[in-house]
């Protein structure tokens, strides 16, 4: 990509969509003698981000590029290896339209979240001791609660194909009944499993979207999909749960007062109950209305002008949420449908942005981030990120990639098959799954040896207020018109960050010494960066 060719009769490669810092510097230095209304003013000419989508087909029209090569070209200057997720993922560049070509200022990726987060999840409420809490002080209605975790269950159960695993069982046993078909199929598979073992290698045999089963018109059976072995135990045991729980959950009494509801969760069956319908909220949540921000940073030389921290705050613009809705709108969920037995539709109106630190201490990019309607009149609310707590320090980057395949293969020796694979539908997480298996092959505490002891922080953020009440179920009115654009954004970015900035000596003198060839040279992890992997 560094490589110089002809595009639209220019000489171009990637490298000439980083900015000349030097360039950037003259600009700057030429209006630091102005009042600071008057350089706010200047510096929209200077900086005017715009948001690219990196499609897998879209190119960019200074240079012919394909946008993911781009994106992907200054993700791989960082540090951390990259490591493509699985699931929904928006690959975003900012770059400046000010200035020639566009250069590119930053770059970020939202995507799927961890399924477990715990100050996340105690942030937004999806815990029993702030569900309890939030009851009793009366932040939350009772009878609301109650109404949101029923609902959940029902969508849920109607959302389970059911007709051929509940066809032969009769009321009073049928959570039984489950469990044993449930158990039927986890043998069946790992039956098929063993069969297919060669040169000491576990095949998975379960299904993949590119060899899911076809109808005559070439579109996905679904219904066939949803009777692989392997989905049939995960339906079969979902359905188990949830009958369940909702049994439970109708004949509880007292559930119209918070203390009734108190009394619930001091019960185990309660507590179980409650947190199979929280599970279920904050699973359809994560798969729709969640994203994590996993890469977000400043591209030099605009490091030097704290972009990182407006690269961030874009994240929550209506820029973000609609690319976002228009991209999934019509995406059919392909584990949602095999367990449907027909095509499922998720939502896509995003609400909630997280994100982690890099390391166990606070960040400059996130730390205090916030934008105030106060201070700036054309926001429709405060633009914040929040630090939620810290992160228990458990999962497996500490692991060396040989030490994870030797875990593979012990399990692949003691069972006969590869029982954990890395494919959609499966279960979450498949790394850490896989060596916790080979650990407790070995006899030894999974625990002690996924303890890393390496907290980071977590950081929220709301696209606009009452968010998080709308995932609890609490209230589905969207608020999309309280969504600030990006133009918004930026002018109260620029009034409280650049316009100083800008101004510094410091400031300018590195920027000068980042012309285009030693931007190249210095592309490496700077303080604004914000990367984080998948969590275990």
């Amino acid at each position: 990509m560094e490589r110089s060719r002809i595009y639209e009769g220019r000489q171009v490669s990637v490298l000439s969509l980083i900015d000349d810092g030097n360039e950037l510097a003259h600009e700057l230095k030429s209006i630091t003698t102005l009042s600071a209304s008057e350089r706010e003013q200047s510096l929209e000419q200077v900086i005017q981000p715009v948001i690219q989508a990196c499609d897998s087909r879209a190119v960019c029209k200074h240079t012919g590029l394909r946008l993911q090569d781009i994106w992907r070209y200054f993700r791989h200057t960082w540090s951390l290896e990259y490591r493509p997720l699985p699931g929904r993922r928006l690959c975003l560049l900012i770059r400046n339209a000010a200035r020639p070509l566009a250069p590119v200022m930053g770059i970020a990726m939202p995507a799927n979240g961890p399924t477990a987060l715990r100050p996340r999840d105690k942030w937004i409420g999806w815990d029993l001791t702030v569900l309890k809490e939030k009851l009793l002080a009366k932040e939350w209605n009772t009878e609301d609660v109650n109404t949101s975790l029923l609902n959940t269950l029902d969508r849920s159960i109607a959302s389970i194909k059911s007709d051929d695993l509940l066809e032969d069982a009769n009321t009073s046993d049928v959570v039984e009944h489950l469990h044993s078909a449930s158990r039927n199929a986890s043998e069946r598979r790992l039956a098929s499993l063993r069969s297919v073992v060669t040169e000491g290698l576990g095949a998975a045999t379960s299904l993949n979207i590119r060899s899911l089963p076809r109808n005559a018109d070439a579109t996905i059976d679904w219904e066939s999909a949803s009777l692989s072995p392997l989905f049939v135990r995960k339906r079969a045991t979902a359905l188990a749960r949830l009958l369940k729980a909702k049994l439970t959950l109708e004949k509880a009494v007292g559930l119209e007062s918070p203390h009734g509801f108190a009394a619930l969760l001091n019960t185990q069956e309660g507590r179980s109950t409650i947190s199979t319908a929280l599970r279920e909220i904050r699973t359809n949540a994560l798969s729709s209305s969640v994203m994590d921000v996993t890469v977000c940073g400043a591209v030099p030389p605009y490091n030097e002008l704290l972009v990182g921290k407006l690269v961030a705050l874009l994240m929550a613009s209506k820029e973000v949420y609609t690319i976002y809705r228009d991209r999934y709108k019509d995406s059919i969920s392909q584990i949602a449908s095999q367990m449907a037995g027909r095509p499922i539709i998720r939502s896509s109106k995003l609400r909630i942005l997280t994100t982690t630190s890099l390391y166990g201490i606070g960040s400059s990019q996130y730390s205090r981030l916030k934008v105030t309607s106060a201070d700036n009149e054309q926001l429709p609310h405060d633009v914040r990120w929040e630090e939620l707590g810290a992160t228990e320090g458990f999962g497996t980057g500490h692991l060396s990639h040989e030490t994870v395949a030797a875990l593979r293969q012990l399990t692949l020796r003691r069972h006969g098959a590869r029982r954990i694979n890395n494919l959609f539908g499966e279960g979450t997480i498949p790394r850490l799954r896989q060596v916790r298996e080979g650990l407790e092959a070995l006899g030894l505490s999974s625990t002690v040896f996924l303890q890393h002891s390496t907290p980071r922080l977590v950081y929220g953020c709301e696209l606009f207020p009452g968010a998080r009440n709308q995932l609890m179920g609490l209230d589905e009115k969207v608020e999309t018109h309280l969504v600030p654009d990006i133009q918004d954004i930026t002018t109260s970015w620029r009034r409280r960050w650049l316009v100083n900035r800008s101004a510094r000596p410091e400031t300018l003198l590195s920027l000068t010494r980042l012309g285009p060839r030693s931007v190249k040279d210095s592309l490496t992890p700077d303080t604004e960066l914000q990367i984080t992997l998948p969590f275990d």
